[in-house]
């Protein structure tokens, strides 16, 4: 698992959690 396939994940498991939650940037 990369860096990126972790942050991915716990960032799913967030906004699963809570629907206030949500990433804003660029790649």
């Amino acid at each position: 698992m990369t860096i990126r396939d972790a942050l991915n994940s716990a960032l799913d498991e967030e906004m699963a959690a809570d629907s206030k939650v949500f990433l804003m940037g660029e790649e």
